[in-house]
């Protein structure tokens, strides 16, 4: 998922959107304005649009629920949620932390699918409700159930609300496929790891499932486009979206069984580079950014940190005025967060660093400081010890 923006907070649990979303949402809105041109024969096409992104707002409102179902229930269990995103294949919830038991990992994966069948059959309450079984001369209850293959409607309302309970139907039973980072996967997961014991052991499989899926996906797709069907590009994306995703969820269990009771001392660089207020952004630029790995640097001035600064503080600064902007009038302040003890566990410095506030942890003896974890000294750490272990 890429960059994105909020749009408020829904129970506490802030809501953003990843401007992928945008994509979806603007295909989809075509694809159900086309449907309402068919199914509602004499519609204008500005009405047919306004139907059709009306249609494609409440599914995402659907697809919303779904994910605040998952989080109300992991708060419910203890476990923070930092947000939820809705991105180009739907949506989800951001765990500060992963599952403590099986049966807690179930119980937010299975409300997932129950939720969307839940709103399933409440748009096709709602359908019957606005006259969608209604039948007239020579036509059968068929022909309005099933307008999507190219039946017809009584009125907007039936068409959005049949649209609508198909889309969540199709929503549930898709994410009830046994791979991970499907609801389907994280059940899997669950049951094999009360079976097993072993949550490592439970992911790779929900993983290896996943993976199978998203191949699976990828060559339907191909086999699609080259019978002629256009979808089929779409089915490949999803199936590369799955694909992906799986590897990044086993990657990420891999990474916290490595650092998870790693005092963050360990992983930290002692030989700390500190920049002066003074220094202006262009010298941070020639003497610290291009002559050091490190992208971000401690700002002291007569041994107390001030600040931070790096790359992408640099980056807000105009080139032309970088020689005569002081670094103390861009950097950053420690916040309380950014301040750790040499014992923290490593897995907590992951998740204060996943956000985007927080570039680095700094280290503190007494008032003096005393080392600095970053990102990319957390990856290097990690990958230096696979390598080590083969």
């Amino acid at each position: 998922m890429g960059k994105g923006f909020g749009i408020g907070s829904i129970l506490g649990i802030p809501i953003r959107i990843d401007y992928s979303w945008l994509i979806v949402f603007a295909i989809l809105s075509g694809v159900l304005t086309t449907n309402f041109l068919r199914a509602l024969p004499g519609t204008a096409l500005p009405v047919a649009l306004v139907l059709g992104v009306l249609t494609a707002l409440l599914f995402f409102g659907s697809v919303l629920v779904h994910e605040l179902m998952h989080s109300v229930v992991a708060r419910a269990r203890g476990l923070p949620v930092s947000g939820i995103t809705l991105f180009i294949f739907g949506g989800a919830a951001q765990l500060e932390e992963e599952p403590p038991s099986p049966g807690i990992e179930f119980e937010m994966a299975v409300v997932g699918p129950l939720t969307s069948f839940a709103l399933a059959g409440v748009f096709l309450v709602l359908w019957v409700a606005v006259g969608g079984l209604r039948l007239s001369a020579g036509r059968g209850a068929a022909d309005y159930l099933w307008m999507l293959t190219g039946g017809r409607a009584h009125s907007p309302a039936a068409a959005i609300t049949l649209y609508l309970a198909y889309i969540n139907l199709f929503l549930a039973v898709f994410n009830l496929a046994p791979g991970l980072p499907l609801d389907g996967g994280r059940l899997l997961r669950a049951v094999i790891w009360r079976l097993t014991g072993d949550l490592q052991a439970a992911t790779r499989v929900a993983t290896v499932t996943g993976q199978l899926l998203g191949y699976v996906l990828i060559g339907l797709g191909i086999l699609s486009f080259l019978a002629g069907n256009l979808g089929g590009v779409w089915l490949a994306f999803i199936g590369l979206f799955l694909l992906s995703a799986a590897q990044q969820s086993y990657q990420q269990m891999v990474f916290r069984s490595m650092l998870t009771g790693v005092p963050v001392g360990a992983l930290a660089r002692r030989d700390v580079l500190a920049v002066s207020p003074d220094l202006s952004v262009q010298g941070l630029v020639d003497d610290y950014l291009l002559r050091h790995s490190a992208n971000v640097f401690p700002v002291v001035s007569e041994g107390r940190v001030l600040g931070t600064v790096g790359l992408n503080e640099v980056q807000k600064v105009p080139p032309d005025a970088r020689a005569v902007t002081p670094v103390g009038q861009v950097m950053q302040p420690v916040g309380p967060d950014e301040v750790v003890p040499d014992t923290l566990d490593a897995w907590e410095a992951v998740r204060r660093l996943g956000t985007a506030e927080c570039e680095c942890l700094l280290l503190m003896d007494e008032d003096r400081l005393d080392g600095i974890v970053t990102r990319d000294s957390l990856l290097r750490w990690v990958h230096t010890q696979r390598q080590l272990r083969g």
